[in-house]
């Protein structure tokens, strides 16, 4: 069983990502004996039937002014995987119909960090671009980008999930649009055992301790990586980094966070075996783990695999705190160009308010699976009748992004080592945590 390919990246200086959701939406974070970090699903996966989008006059905001708008040529930089690609020229020859007079020029990119050395050097020609956050702020550390909310109404911007605004948020400002969003983890159970799942994690922990035993487990995920401890932070009252995006690691929630994880493994009275990620998988897909936590992107391939009779539910609240988990969420923008003319401006506008519609964003979901980013779409009935994908994306907009320009590699990289300590019984929460914050000094210091 292979790790899945990534279409997210996670937001870093180069995350060397290439979840990364399919995009290169995230780095498989590894260590030399740890497990990685699995990215979103294949973007050409087959998602599950869903109802089409709700109806409406036209696809495009066909334009109002009176007077026809001044030809304009714009260059767009895209990376993404063939169909994707073949989408979006569709989507491109749709816009240019109603307007005539603007041209959109696709360019693909491989590498995101070349791209942005073309662009620093104006080897490049660039008006507009799509990727993850780790293209975002490389471009908009350089200067490069227009900030967006000089462009857009407040209305309209609100009309975002608001997770996959962090991501691309900076300095108050922000920096592009979102096109979709995931990497969130959910939880996977049996329903030849489980009829109902639990809704907070006390019950998860009863529910798995009853099938656990005689080589079963109740409860599987890939354990020795931070993403899969990173919901339980904001329960607690705590997150990866602070409101100006400054890692904090070394707080009482961490401490929190990790004894909770390590309430589940534990040698004697644990639900969950410290697994890999292709461990726990295997585990729940040959019906040896009645729960598995995984990412969104298991919905695409569990569903291709077949075997278990399986749904899926939110991460259950934590339950002495009342408050609900909350995944790290990541996603892929929009991007458009700083010191624009006028003319090209206001074609970028356009084309920015077309490719971020609601039907548009719903008819990528139906053909590719991916998670809309405009409330409007998320609750469409098109998502809200789908099991799979109310839940995901209920689930997304619970969870948490990180503001652009954080480097969630570095962050990850300072946890690994110590989360494996704890779970090997070498290191306590508290010891687990200050060496997180140590560790992660040292690396920035470097």
């Amino acid at each position: 069983m292979k790790t899945p390919a990534t279409c997210y990246s996670l937001p870093v200086t180069r995350y060397s990502l290439p979840f990364l959701f399919r995009l290169t939406l995230i780095l498989l974070l590894t260590g030399a004996c740890a497990p990685v970090t699995p990215p979103p699903p294949p973007p050409t996966r087959t998602p599950t039937p869903i109802p089409a989008p709700s109806p409406t006059p036209t696809l495009l905001p066909l334009p109002t002014a009176t007077p026809t708008p001044a030809p304009a040529r714009l260059v767009l930089w895209e990376n993404l995987p063939p169909a994707q690609a073949g989408a979006l020229a569709d989507d491109v020859a749709t816009f240019e119909a109603a307007y005539p007079n603007y041209v959109i020029e696709v360019q693909h990119y491989d590498d995101a960090q070349a791209l942005v050395e073309a662009i620093a050097s104006d080897a490049v020609e660039f008006h507009l671009a799509l990727g993850d956050a780790s293209l975002a702020g490389a471009l908009q550390a350089r200067s490069a980008l227009h900030p967006l909310d000089e462009q857009f109404p407040p209305e309209f911007l609100e009309s975002f999930a608001s997770p996959a605004l962090t991501g691309v948020t900076r300095d108050g400002r922000l920096w592009g649009l979102p096109d979709t969003a995931g990497l969130h983890l959910l939880l996977f159970y049996n329903r030849d055992l489980i009829a109902v799942p639990p809704s907070n994690t006390e019950d998860m922990y009863t529910i798995a301790e009853s099938f656990t035993g005689d080589g079963r487990w109740g409860l599987a995920m890939n354990s020795y990586d931070p993403l899969w401890v990173v919901p339980w932070l904001w329960a607690y009252g705590g997150w990866l980094t602070d409101s100006d995006g400054n890692p904090t690691l070394d707080i009482p929630p961490m401490v929190n966070a990790l004894t909770l994880y390590l309430s589940w493994h534990g040698r004697l009275t644990g639900v969950a075996p410290v697994a890999t990620y292709v461990q726990a998988r295997e585990l729940f897909t040959s019906g040896q783990a009645a729960m598995l936590i995984d990412g969104e992107w298991a919905i695409g391939e569990l569903s291709q695999a077949g075997g278990v009779n399986w749904a899926v539910a939110p991460l259950p609240v934590v339950g002495e705190t009342k408050q609900p988990a909350a995944p790290l969420v990541a996603g892929r923008y929009w991007l458009m160009k700083e010191g624009l003319p006028a003319t090209e401006r206001d074609a970028a506008v356009a084309f920015l308010s077309f490719v971020t519609t609601p039907r548009r964003q719903l008819a990528w979901t139906a053909r590719f699976g991916l998670l809309p980013t405009r409330l409007e779409a998320l609750e469409d009935p098109a998502i809200q009748t789908d099991p799979l994908l109310r839940i995901s994306a209920r689930q997304m907009q619970a969870g948490r992004g990180l503001l652009l320009g954080v480097d969630a590699n570095r962050i990850f990289d300072a946890m690994r080592g110590p989360l494996r300590a704890v779970l090997d019984g070498d290191m306590v929460p508290e010891e687990a945590a200050q060496a997180m914050q140590a560790a992660l000094n040292a690396i920035q210091d470097e």
